[in-house]
């Protein structure tokens, strides 16, 4: 029970103290990566690969870690360390709160003041702080960032614990960050393996979202779906962003009260949908597939 204990106790503590939050510093990603770019650099030549050695050395050392600390001096330290490590990756309630905030900016046609706004819900789009343009196209990708920030990461940490969950996020960091100097093959390189790692998770997701909405009209649209078999990460996007608005089913065009209402409503989808996930979980942790 331990894989269940620890979701629930990570959501939890986010939901009662969202103060917490300001502990998820990426940049303390990019200040590891450049201590192990310095040292690989020696090594590799390839940055492709210096970014792929980064994570897999991530992943590495966090099982290394917690199996350490747990057969050689206390599992509650081992438990300890595992919350720490998936309290950093998963982010429903912090992706929620920034909806929230969106939906303040368009009511009151404020500006942008945190830029963590943009990170959370745009990684994966051209958006600027001046966004008001793209508010359609903002509110159907919501439901890949939840993604991003909520299923692919339980998906990873049931799969390979902390290790796994931990070198998702630091991939996702590469894959749109803004902080590091990344070419465009390099960063494509990246974008396909995320694509990759994301295959499984999205179209689960995807299916949670037909399960909990409109079932039917996402089903129809699923099936007629033609994904990019040259582009998988643009088509991992398209398709939980398409069914998602079926499932919700989102018009091609608002008006400023229809938009507020459907935000919420997509929220509400993205509760549901993961109260599914935690559920499965738990049928499977009784069925003895996972601690």
């Amino acid at each position: 029970m331990e894989t269940a204990s620890l979701i629930f106790l990570v959501l939890l503590v986010e939901f009662v103290y969202d103060p917490l939050a300001t502990i998820r510093n990426e940049l303390l990603i990019k200040k590891s990566y450049g201590i192990f770019n310095n040292f690989s650099k020696q090594y590799i030549e390839n940055k492709f690969l210096v970014y792929m050695s980064f994570i897999l050395f991530c992943i590495l050392a966090t099982i290394i870690i917690k199996a350490f600390l747990e057969g050689y001096i206390h599992w509650v330290l081992s438990f300890l360390f595992s919350f720490t490590i998936l309290f950093y990756c998963l982010r429903h309630n912090e992706f929620i709160e920034r909806i929230n905030d969106f939906k303040f900016i368009i009511e009151n046609k404020a500006k942008i003041e945190d830029e963590t706004i943009l990170k959370i819900l745009t990684a994966n789009m051209n958006v600027n702080k001046s966004f008001t343009n793209n508010i359609n196209i903002i509110t159907k990708n919501l439901f890949f960032s939840s993604t991003r920030n909520i299923f692919t990461v339980i998906f990873w940490f049931l799969l390979l614990g902390p290790g796994g969950a931990l070198g998702y996020k630091i991939l996702d960091y590469f894959s749109y960050t803004k902080d590091l100097r990344i070419d465009q093959k390099t960063r494509k390189n990246i974008k396909d393996i995320s694509a990759l790692i994301e295959f499984i998770p999205v179209r689960l997701s995807a299916l949670a979202f037909a399960v909990v909405g409109n079932f039917e009209h996402s089903l129809a649209v699923w099936k007629k779906f033609n994904s990019e078999k040259n582009n998988m990460h643009k088509s991992n996007i398209d398709l939980i962003n398409d069914i998602g608005s079926s499932s919700a089913q989102l018009p091609l065009d608002y008006t400023k009260e229809d938009i507020i209402e459907k935000i919420s409503y997509i929220q509400t989808l993205v509760a549901r949908s993961l109260l599914a996930w935690l559920s499965i979980i738990m049928l499977l942790i009784l069925g003895g597939f996972f601690n």
